[in-house]
């Protein structure tokens, strides 16, 4: 049969090739955010949520009408994932704040639809031209280990992510009880940048991965439509993710901010 028989057009508003180059680029500029400019580091956090936010809503709306195929939800799940790219040790735990309680709301929600789709809402979604299963690095997600893993790992989300909103709010209660009282803490800020090197090299994997993972489904499944860079709903997000990385990286090398000394440390062990 024809592989142009087996096409399937894609959705090129949720993530069209200058939508997924905006979130890369949107990804590296959090996390050398987080590693040289902590100061900017509240705003990017707040731009990631709300990135997030959209794709997770949309995401909702096409599952309910039907509008999306199983490989599709994959690429939406890995945009989702590749925003938690940001951590390296400063501030990487806001709990008991407004953007940390509303961070673990979204993928309390993400866990929520994960349950969903790989307990069976997967079959609910529309199949593909020539039949078969989507592939995901050769796998079968409808009976495959993926699949096992996506229910572990969403089950595990959400009892995690609702156990971190309890914290958290036990955590605000106590700080306004602190406030309250009079007896509020004093933080002092540190004279060098933490920076965790596991954790580091786990937000440059998982910004790997996501690219990857993106990638290869949307080849593997012949969705198309997909990569016209010059369409107006591409060039835009494209060319906004593209200057805010440029915004990133531009005082990063001319200030000299990644020649600031920090201390390196592996699992809270200062090695500098």
């Amino acid at each position: 049969m024809d592989s142009a028989a087996c096409d399937v057009e894609g959705i090129a508003d949720l993530y069209g090739l200058g939508i997924r180059l905006g979130f890369y680029f949107q990804w590296i500029s959090s996390l050398l955010v987080t590693l040289f400019c902590q100061e900017d580091e509240p705003l990017y956090r707040a731009v990631n949520l709300l990135l997030q936010l959209a794709v997770f809503v949309c995401l909702v709306f096409l599952s309910a009408t039907g509008a999306i195929h199983a490989p599709e939800v994959l690429v939406a799940f890995w945009m989702l994932i590749g925003a938690l790219s940001s951590l390296t040790g400063d501030v990487i735990s806001p709990f008991g704040t407004a953007s940390g309680a509303a961070r673990l709301l979204m993928y309390a929600a993400l866990s929520v639809y994960g349950c969903w789709f790989w307990f069976g809402g997967l079959e609910t979604l529309p199949g593909f031209l020539c039949g078969g299963t989507p592939l995901f690095f050769g796998g079968d997600i409808a009976n495959g280990p993926l699949r096992t893993l996506g229910k572990v790992v969403s089950v595990l989300g959400l009892l995690a992510c609702t156990s971190l909103l309890v914290y958290s709010a036990f955590l605000a209660w106590k700080r306004m009880q602190d406030n309250g009282s009079g007896d509020m803490k004093t933080t002092t800020s540190r004279a060098r940048p933490q920076t965790e090197i596991p954790l580091l090299a786990i937000s440059v994997a998982v910004i790997a991965l996501s690219i990857a993972s993106m990638e290869r489904l949307v080849r593997e499944n012949q969705l198309v439509g997909v990569d016209d860079l010059f369409a107006a709903g591409q060039i835009i997000p494209f060319i906004v993710g593209l200057a805010g990385l440029v915004n990133t990286v531009v005082p990063v090398v001319l200030f000299g901010k990644f020649l600031k000394p920090r201390c390196w440390l592996v699992f809270r062990h200062h090695l500098t």
